[in-house]
């Protein structure tokens, strides 16, 4: 599974995410050819920074699929992805790390959620670190139902905004990949210390999750995800969705793009012109929920589609993570199914979605029996 994509200092790119039991980095070169990867442990990364010196930071939990007791895993590794440190966070219990920001103080924080702490259910937990991952502060926030925490970034005001589900009863392949249904979008803003200021909830036609949210350049804040415009089997109902906030939460707008299949949102950037661009999966079959084809959305402003480009085969291909490339174009991050053959998809397009001919890469599976380096989950952690 490829979670996350970054792109590195030198114009190449940066993927994290879980490779069989094991945490996996992939650093490729400009045009998506592996330059070296390394693999940690057991467990699975779903978010990754880079860091002042050029080296990643990457967040995780030590349970690659989530169905039992694990911890949240913090690494940090020099330029070439030789671990320098890392850390553990958690008590027992059902624990999850969704979203990793390095902070403008030098540390870093993530939003998790875990059953282990807060009200009941599942509850969302902000954690704050120093530089060397020591824990300063942590906030745990929800109700009596599951909440969660899929996406954070630090505010222009030194605070943090998070987005996810709230007040959900139900969860569908919520260990793999995580769709939180049957609650209501939310999002939250804090101060500096994790003190909350304001959060808010968006019930629209049967909005069901929320999975990347943006602080906007005009000082708002912008929100993808999935909407359904019923619950339960009706996988027709299911497209990306998108909001539109004020400073303060409350919404201006919000628009819904799909077709006739089942559309999942994942991952949203602001482009250079004021707009926006989503990328996800389109026409997942409601059996294969976690196969279908890369989907790239592109809106102005008010969130009026512009453009959209598909990429791949049908059923085959899970789009986790978009970054707004630093030549205009876009890079995407996904996982593959293609003729048994798993492993990380790299998509690189321009400004307007185009994929050249052959520039998408398949990172498989069996490049660790080449590459890797492994090592125990035993050595590595620290308690």
């Amino acid at each position: 599974m490829g979670y996350s994509v970054i792109e590195a200092t030198d114009g190449g790119y940066a993927l994290a995410g879980t490779t069989g039991n094991n945490c996996w980095l992939v650093k490729t070169d400009a045009a998506g050819n592996v330059e070296w990867n390394q693999t940690y442990g057991g467990g699975g990364f779903r978010s990754l920074v880079a860091t002042s010196d050029n080296g990643y930071a990457l967040a995780g939990t030590t349970n690659p699929y989530g169905f039992d007791a694990g911890e949240i895993w913090l690494v940090k590794t020099d330029s070439l992805g030789n671990i320098e440190w890392n850390k553990t966070y958690g008590e027992s219990g059902y624990i999850e790390g969704r979203s990793l920001v390095a902070t403008s103080d030098g540390g870093y924080a993530f939003a998790a959620f875990t059953d282990s702490l807060g009200a009941g259910g599942l509850d969302i937990w902000l954690v704050k670190t120093d530089t060397d991952g020591n824990m300063e502060w942590n906030k745990t926030y929800g109700g009596i139902e599951n909440d969660a925490a899929f996406s954070l970034v630090e505010t222009s005001d030194g605070g943090y905004a998070m987005a996810g589900a709230h007040g959900s009863t139900h969860l569908a392949n919520y260990d793999i990949f995580g769709h939180f249904l049957g609650g209501d979008c939310w999002a939250a803003k804090t101060d500096s210390l994790g003190n909350m200021e304001w959060n808010k909830t968006y019930v629209e036609s049967g909005y069901i999750e929320v999975r990347s949210l943006i602080e906007a350049s005009d000082g708002g804040y912008a929100i993808a995800g999935t909407t359904a415009y019923s619950f339960g089997s009706d996988a027709e109902g299911y497209n990306f969705g998108l909001i539109k906030t004020d400073s303060l939460g409350n919404m201006e707008w919000n628009r819904t793009y799909g077709g006739t299949g089942a559309d999942y949102g994942h991952f949203l950037v602001e482009t250079s012109d004021g707009g926006y661009a989503i990328a996800g999966t389109r026409d997942c079959s409601f059996i294969l929920i976690s196969r279908g084809t890369s989907w790239l959305v592109k809106t102005d402003s008010l969130g009026n589609m512009e453009w959209n480009k598909t990429y791949a085969e049908e059923n085959a291909h899970w789009t986790c993570s978009l970054i707004a490339a630093s030549d205009g174009g876009y890079a995407m991050a996904s996982y593959a199914y293609l003729e048994n053959n798993p492993g990380f998809v790299l998509i690189k397009t321009d400004e307007f979605g185009v994929v050249p001919e052959a520039a998408w890469v398949i990172l498989p599976l069996l490049l660790i029996a080449t590459f890797s380096v492994f090592i125990s989950k035993k050595k590595l952690r620290q308690f």
